[in-house]
């Protein structure tokens, strides 16, 4: 495939990853990093952008075209369990609303007086989800409309930002902060690994291969070829504008002080470059970032459930509920959207990035189902306590607190390497007998 057709699809997965969590929370790693900005956003690049692109590179090297098959090896049940967790999780329960509420809180609240902030966020919600939905209803509109319009346009409001930093910069980098003084590139890795763009990647890889095979390439090889070309071109464009949005916010401190907040620190940045024209700069940056992940979100998710239900219910009647379904939620406030999914991200997220790496690499297990059992069920069970910690619930949780790295959130690594050592040992023996 051209250049000229693939570029596009890599621009359109990039604008599916990139919403608005990955615009502030760069900036922010900026900040606190300091002159320890290089290893920092290096750690922030290898979690942030590698698992995600290496979750499409799955689905491609593997000849996958449905989510379920990465984890099926572990039990039929148990992968399209955990599937349809994730699908509801990053889609109508939590991140499509959040996509909405964030867009408004960040973009126009600003805009507005304070008593018309309810039903500003119900006529917002109906306008963003509106767009949304012309989208999604015609799945080749979404190449055209995300990957020739509007990923461009949000890379160049973004290269305009950046660009007027590095010519004019605010000041000179900062030092670096306490949490970032010991170990920065692994301080930065564990900060990427909150994007949780992961949960996406199987999901959006099958809508990668979905679009390419749309544009009449079927063979198995240049399917495979294209997918991973996509995911080098989004994961190029990601790296980039995490770097460039790093140093924004590394070179503010000195002028703006520190601030907690990432999506206010990209709005004072902005303002101070470009004054009053710099709302319509952020709001038109964080709706751009916001309704391609949104749109992303919906199509890959109506297209999956749509492909065990068949005639059942089609693509568009599931994607209208997922659409009217997530502007509801979206009306109860990004406050409370992030604390109710915190706990099903934090569980998911582990379960997850172990698929994708039994994976990765389909000669060294030949999905061999006991690796893949003893590697995930022991992760579930970690990741489940993981879950209810975040609920408050934490019956169990002396039970997992003596693992390695238990504090840092990452206390499933040490029992996924053992559950996946015994499964190999234990296929080693029934070669043997």
């Amino acid at each position: 495939m051209s250049l000229s057709k693939i570029l596009p699809i890599g621009l359109m997965l990039f604008s599916f990853f990139f919403g608005a969590g990955n615009l502030i929370f760069p900036p922010i790693l900026g900040q606190m990093a300091g002159d320890s900005i290089t290893p920092a956003t290096i750690g922030f690049c290898l979690s942030g952008v590698g698992l995600p692109v290496l979750g499409v590179f799955v689905m491609a090297i593997n000849h996958f075209r449905h989510p379920d098959e990465v984890g099926m090896p572990a039990g039929k049940m148990f992968s399209r369990v955990v599937i349809i967790l994730c699908a509801l999780s990053i889609g109508p329960l939590f991140a499509i609303p959040r996509t909405c509420a964030t867009s408004f809180s960040v973009g126009f609240l600003p805009l507005l007086s304070s008593d018309t902030e309810v039903w500003g966020l119900f006529v917002y919600s109906v306008i963003y989800f509106l767009i949304t939905l012309w989208m999604v209803m015609k799945p080749s509109r979404i190449l055209d409309v995300c990957g020739k319009l509007m990923a461009p346009l949000l890379l160049l409001l973004l290269v305009v930002l950046v660009a007027a930093v590095i010519s004019s910069p605010m000041g000179a980098i900062g030092k670096v902060t306490d949490s970032y003084a010991v170990a920065p590139l692994v301080k930065g890795v564990f900060e990427g690994y909150n994007t949780m763009d992961a949960l996406c990647s199987l999901l959006f890889g099958a809508a990668v291969v979905a679009a390419i095979q749309d544009l009449g390439i079927q063979s198995e090889n240049k399917l495979q070829k294209s997918t991973v070309f996509a995911g080098i071109i989004a994961g190029i464009a990601l790296t980039l504008i995490y770097a460039a949005l790093s140093y924004v916010g590394a070179q503010s401190v000195s002028v703006l002080g520190m601030v907690d907040n990432g999506a206010v620190l990209v709005q004072k940045v902005t303002y101070g470059y470009f004054g009053s024209f710099g709302a319509v700069i952020i709001a038109m940056t964080f709706f751009l970032a916001c309704v391609t992940t949104s749109v992303g979100l919906v199509t890959s998710i109506s297209a999956y459930f749509h492909s065990f239900m068949g005639e059942k219910c089609s693509y568009e009647k599931i994607a209208i509920v997922v659409i009217i379904f997530s502007t509801v939620v979206a009306n109860f406030g990004l406050s409370n959207i992030i604390k109710y999914s915190i706990p099903m991200l934090v569980m998911l997220y582990p379960i997850i990035i172990v698929m994708i790496l039994l994976n990765i690499f389909p000669g060294l297990f030949r999905r061999n189902k006991s690796v893949f059992r003893g590697a995930l069920w022991l992760t579930t069970l970690v990741a489940i306590n993981d879950g209810l910690c975040c609920m408050g619930i934490k019956v169990f949780a002396s039970c997992f607190s003596w693992l390695p790295f238990y504090d840092m959130g990452l206390g499933w690594v040490v029992p996924a390497v053992v559950g996946a050592l015994i499964g190999f040992a234990d296929a080693l023996c029934r070669c043997r007998n």
